[in-house]
């Protein structure tokens, strides 16, 4: 198998980058092929860097994306694997000061877990019930018991127990909280170093600050090299301590190092983390960890002391550690146990997520205005590609483009309609909402139908996972939509909030809010897929006659109001929206937002009367939505792909407003 492993952070040396070279190192062994990409899909290097020239991965070669961390949403058309390995501190609080995050970062991280396609488990029972819990309605993430992976070693037959008549005490550790002017385990690594009988290693510095200022017997760093070096010099020492933070021993999760510890046949010395004491119980030294670094201290020294007066039972607990991690935990036995289940794990996810009946045929809409050659040409690729489901593609355009778009058809090997339209006044296509009508009328062949709108791409099962949300009876469905904007195409630094303004606001359903305020312009018509019977009113299809855009809002309106339904929601982020350099122009974005105010003030004028409509706000919604053009909001929306741009600005507008005694009101995303 040919799979991507995603690194966050390219030319920085960490313990991920560890993981990646070590799984690369096992799965080559084992046949198989690994590239590293970064969060966009940039393709790195062996050592984790950019390469030059820049290259992006074909997902056409690759049998699935495997992600390390919970920073990051499922954005590729691939299967996707995530790790599940942080404690549930890190994912809801700040992982060094533990301060609550924002609603809005939660809302993020919690929305990149439910986007992969299967989560693997660490033997956290706190974060496998976290993730069950993300999404009660409609979670789509498979569930077995050969879905996990742990932050594990790989096997090194290069050495040999120690001697445990003459040893030392091997620590490797990041002490990322030196940089907020803290240390984990703050006044403990002091003592151990006092004894003179500990080897201390990690990185030297981060960001200029030097992390283990006043330790004597801090050793350097050890070469990133998949952990090899780290085996050899723990054995060398014999006897291995590791520490976890208080967020990990409470969600009963380990770090990298007990099993290093156990790979390299030393006798390890741990605290009383549920994980190890479930698992390798007597066959290490644990203590109760407290808050006192003294009581510590001299619970390690009772160990160290143990030791020297038994090494015979030590050899014979560090065997045990040793024999329970090749059998249960070696990263040998994981990656192969990935890999041999990937295709039952596929197949379980089509049965379980897509089209009960994959003969079944969609009806997807294109206006095709001429001059648009590349976006046509995206609407057949993306077509092609639908897998599990037969789209129907139904071309709306003059009879002066006709001939090319057949000739376009004729190079392909899908089933398309072309359907020759009058123009406008102007000699132009109708109006959106007037074709659709049309449609709806006189040419509809499926059950279900949606639009393809030429500044979306489609991930290739984002027909079949809205069919099968549908089969139960929903009118509407929708996927969650990712945002791509020019940042993508070139290198950047910070990941973190650049996907959080890509998909925050988009990786959920329609609320009521949104109804009341005629969102229209948040939620891509092109994530939503209607079924043909619910919306023949010819009251409504009249109506829809005047909408052009907001077509697909006015029907999901509608629906609310006939059956109390909102659309159900797939938490897959299938439908990608590429911004485009035109929308950016001042004349584009004003135009944009005239016809968004008329078509909610439409909306308003059909419904004024209806009881439920005026319960979400509708007339309310657009009168606080009344507003001209905003050039505040305008360069929100043009820096938004740039968050240390965005930053800066921000911070100027607020001061200004503070100047001239102003409000300052955050533009809506």
């Amino acid at each position: 198998m040919k799979i991507a492993l995603v690194h966050n952070w390219p030319g920085q040396k960490n313990s991920e980058l560890e993981l990646i070279k070590r799984i690369i190192r096992v799965a080559g062994g084992l046949g198989h092929r690994c590239t590293v990409i970064d969060p966009l899909g940039h393709i790195l290097n062996s050592e984790g860097e950019h390469c030059d020239p820049v290259e992006f991965i074909d997902w056409s070669e690759y049998d699935f994306c495997l992600n390390l961390h919970y920073f990051n949403p499922n954005i590729f058309d691939t299967f996707s694997y995530a790790a599940n390995w942080n404690p549930l501190d890190y994912v809801v609080r700040h992982p060094m000061d533990g301060s609550d995050l924002p609603a809005d970062h939660i809302a993020y991280r919690t929305a990149c877990l439910e986007s992969h396609d299967a989560l693997l488990g660490a033997g956290s029972e706190e974060m496998d019930d976290f993730a069950a819990s993300l999404n009660l309605v409609s979670r789509q993430q498979i569930v077995n018991s050969s879905l996990y992976l742990h932050t594990t070693s790989d096997v090194s037959k290069d050495f040999g127990f120690p001697d445990f008549r003459d040893f030392r005490v091997f620590y490797i550790g990041a002490n990322w909280e030196r940089q907020e002017g803290r240390s984990r385990h703050r006044g403990l690594i002091r003592r151990l170093d006092e004894t003179n009988i500990v080897d201390f290693y990690g990185v030297r510095e981060q960001h200029g600050l030097f992390l283990w200022e006043g330790i004597r017997n801090y050793k350097g760093e050890l070469p990133f090299d998949g952990g090899r070096s780290i085996l050899e010099e723990s054995n060398r020492c014999g006897v291995s301590l590791v520490l976890h933070s208080r967020s990990h021993r409470k969600s009963e999760l380990v770090s990298t190092r007990i099993f290093q510890a156990c790979a390299a046949r030393t006798v390890t010395i741990c605290d009383d983390n549920p994980f190890i004491l479930k698992y390798f119980g007597s066959s290490v030294l644990s203590f109760e960890y407290r808050d006192d670094p003294a009581e510590n201290f001299h619970s390690i020294m009772e160990k160290v002391k143990w030791i020297r007066r038994h090494p015979c039972e030590a050899a014979e607990m560090a065997r045990e550690a040793h024999r329970i991690f090749m059998e249960r935990f070696s990263l040998q036995r994981e990656i192969t146990n990935l890999f041999d289940s990937h295709e039952a794990n596929v197949a379980q996810y089509f049965e379980k997520f897509c089209a009960s009946d994959v003969s079944r045929t969609v009806d997807v809409l294109y206006m095709h205005r001429g001059g648009q050659d590349s976006a046509l040409e995206n609407f057949f690729d993306d077509l092609e590609k639908q897998i599990r489901i037969r789209p129907l593609g139904i071309v709306f355009t003059l009879p002066c483009y006709a001939g090319e778009v057949q000739d376009a058809i004729s190079r392909r090997s899908l089933k398309c309609r072309v359907i020759e339209c009058d123009g406008n006044l102007e000699g132009e296509l109708p109006l959106d909402g007037r074709l659709v009508a049309g449609y709806l009328q006189t040419h509809a062949e499926s059950l279900w139908f949606t639009i393809y709108n030429r500044h979306c791409r489609w991930k290739r099962l984002h027909l079949t996972q809205l069919v099968r949300a549908s089969e139960g009876g929903a009118p509407v469905t929708m996927s969650g939509t990712f945002i791509k904007g020019k940042a993508f195409f070139r290198l950047v630094q910070e990941y973190y909030l650049l996907l959080m303004n890509s998909i925050n606001g988009h990786p959920r359903g329609i609320t009521t809010r949104d109804l009341g305020g005629f969102a229209a312009g948040r939620f891509p018509s092109s994530s939503m897929l209607f079924t043909v019977s619910s919306f023949q009113d010819q009251n409504l299809l009249c109506s829809l006659r005047f909408f052009d855009k907001g077509w697909a809002f006015f029907l999901v309106i509608w629906n609310y109001l006939q059956m109390h339904e909102l659309p159900l929601f797939v938490p897959k982020l299938t439908t990608v929206f590429v911004r485009s350099d035109d929308q950016w122009k001042v004349d584009t974005y004003i135009e944009g937002k005239q016809t968004e105010e008329f078509e909610r003030s439409l909306a308003q004028s059909f419904f004024k009367n209806d009881p439920y409509y005026l319960s979400i706000g509708g007339e309310s919604g657009g009168a606080e939505k009344s507003e001209r053009f905003s050039l505040n909001e305008y360069i929100h929306d043009i820096l938004r792909f740039r968050p240390l741009l965005l930053k800066m600005y921000i911070s100027c507008f607020r001061i200004l407003c503070f100047f001239f005694g102003l409000p300052y009101k955050k533009p809506e995303k």
